[in-house]
């Protein structure tokens, strides 16, 4: 898995560019999208966006950051 990292940092770089976006939202919304699928929950967008702010709020990223990446797991 050394390459997922690098590989997910790349893609989010050139999303970001090409859509000019905020850097930080693109990755962690790229890194967090499938959260709920850990756990088979269907729908794993809606319950992915949710948890994903919750562990973002719960790890220190401010509240404008964490909706930013909520809103992009649709």
């Amino acid at each position: 898995m050394t390459g997922v990292r690098p590989l997910s940092t790349y893609y989010s770089k050139e999303l970001a560019k090409k859509y000019s976006a905020n850097l930080e939202v693109v990755w962690l919304s790229a890194i967090l999208h499938d959260l709920a699928k850990l756990d088979n929950l269907e729908p794993h967008d809606e319950i992915s966006a949710e948890r994903a702010y919750n562990i973002l709020l719960k790890e220190g990223f401010n509240r404008e950051i964490a909706e930013e990446v909520k809103k992009k797991q649709f």
